[in-house]
């Protein structure tokens, strides 16, 4: 991929992203308040919300999918491609992958969970039988998966590659230290499942410094007109 090309599609690849994964969130924040009440009531506004509701969840898994292949566009940021710079780019793609996984059960099996619960029409047995996979699934797509490994991979990722901007001078060089801080933060989410909720919840700061950086970063990306001292990989 040629130096412009290269430039042009980080960049969109950045913008892209951070849009569609903010800005769903933002619309999921403001109509699907979820968190803190039990699940036939969780699942009854899911199904009242509509086909609204499972595109905005769509369109947060895909703007986290994006992330796959923005992790690697930017190894050929590096110009050592180095064991380190080869396994920070695999974190990355994987973070990409495990949100997208937490994040589609939203939009997939709870939409069948919700059906089934609005058709049930009260039958008990069918109704604890739902709560009971509700249960699992939230366990081990969003828990293990959305909020454990995804957070872990995705701030190790950003230390990595922070870390390789900063001490070769590639890019901007404030850039890789905002993303080897707020890679430390993300990683902080796990901590909640440990009772430190309060730490675990600065992971939200670390994402949304995340976001910030990467807009303005994919933005600048395209639209200056010099390489921002950025080594492209011409192969």
């Amino acid at each position: 991929m040629n130096r412009i090309s290269t430039k042009s599609a980080t960049g969109l690849l950045s913008v892209i992203s951070i849009f569609l994964a903010v800005g769903s969130m933002v619309y999921l924040e403001a109509t699907f308040p979820w968190e803190g009440k039990n699940i036939e009531a969780i699942l009854s506004l899911y199904y009242e919300r509509g086909p609204g509701l499972r595109i905005a969840w769509f369109l947060f898994a895909t703007g986290c999918m994006l992330i796959i292949p923005l992790s690697i566009f930017l190894y050929s940021f590096c110009k050592e491609k180095s064991s380190i710079a080869k396994t920070g780019c695999i974190f990355g793609a994987t973070a990409g992958f495990c949100y997208m996984l937490g994040i589609m059960r939203w939009v997939i099996p709870v939409h069948y969970l919700s059906q089934l619960l609005h058709d049930s029409a009260g039958n008990e047995i069918i109704k604890q039988n739902i709560i009971i996979s509700f249960n699992v699934l939230n366990s081990y797509a969003g828990n293990c998966f959305g909020e454990t490994a995804a957070p872990l991979l995705h701030g190790f990722w950003l230390i990595i590659f922070g870390s390789i901007m900063h001490k070769n001078r590639i890019g901007w060089k404030w850039f890789g230290i905002t993303q080897i801080f707020g890679g430390v933060i993300i990683t902080l989410r796990p901590l909640e499942f440990t009772g430190m909720t309060t730490l675990g919840k600065m992971s939200d700061y670390g994402l949304i410094l995340w976001s910030l950086t990467f807009l303005v970063f994919g933005t600048c990306l395209l639209f200056s007109k010099t390489d921002l001292g950025v080594d492209y990989d011409n192969k």
